[in-house]
């Protein structure tokens, strides 16, 4: 029973650690500072950086939420699986629950994505694709893990 019970904990932990990263705050998310900096080179006026600012605040008060919505559903998945003999339609209502929460999250994050570019120009909108590409470049095999320290693949943090 408890090698079962250990398979199941494992599948579960595996079929979420992926998601674990891309919920994270900041990932792939607009930066106040940096809008200010591309605002300029974009021509963009002040009036829309105020729109773009606002709407990125706003989208990150909703998105703290929907994340601890995530994480709170995650422990119910993790009590549940942690009962002795864990009730299958419970369990499977958790997962559900939290594929739930991971849409609603993916759907904020791409209508900040739209709103900001409805807000723009055509030529706004190819320059700022251009700063995210050449952002992602600089940034390309600088990621971190989830739980590591130091450069990317370093020792564990445990």
């Amino acid at each position: 029973m408890k090698k079962i019970f250990m398979m199941a904990m494992c599948l579960v932990a595996g079929m979420f650690l992926p998601t674990m990263a891309s919920a994270q705050k900041g990932v792939g998310a607009f930066k106040v500072h940096q809008i200010e900096r591309a605002a300029e080179s974009l021509g963009i006026d002040e009036s829309t950086v105020s729109k773009i600012k606002g709407l990125v605040y706003e989208g990150r008060r909703t998105g703290v939420d929907l994340r601890a919505q995530l994480e709170k559903a995650k422990i119910d998945l993790h009590e549940r699986m942690n009962q002795a003999s864990p009730e299958r339609a419970g369990v499977m209502a958790a997962i559900e629950r939290m594929g739930t929460l991971r849409t609603q999250l993916k759907k904020h994050r791409v209508g900040i994505m739209l709103s900001v570019r409805g807000l723009l120009t055509p030529a706004q909108q190819d320059g700022l694709r251009k700063l995210m590409m050449k952002r992602r470049q600089n940034h390309k095999g600088k990621r971190r893990r989830p739980g590591r320290k130091g450069p990317a693949g370093g020792p564990p943090n445990w």
